[in-house]
């Protein structure tokens, strides 16, 4: 795999984990007021987020 694609992934991992706890923390706010729908919502979107950074993470370990 190239350096190039390397950074690529490794900058598209940081990218989603990043999304994936300012969505988590949206999810708490959104429990917090008792907006019950948005927060699962939220919930949701995160942990689809984390999923997709964890795997992008292992192939740029893999790659490396």
């Amino acid at each position: 795999m190239t350096t190039h694609r390397l950074i690529q992934l490794h900058n598209l991992a940081d990218d989603l984990s990043s999304r994936a706890r300012v969505c988590l923390r949206g999810a708490a706010n959104l429990e917090r007021i008792g907006n019950a729908r948005g927060a699962q919502y939220q919930r949701a979107k995160g942990l689809r987020f984390q999923v997709i950074a964890e795997k992008a993470a292992r192939r740029v370990e893999a790659g490396a």
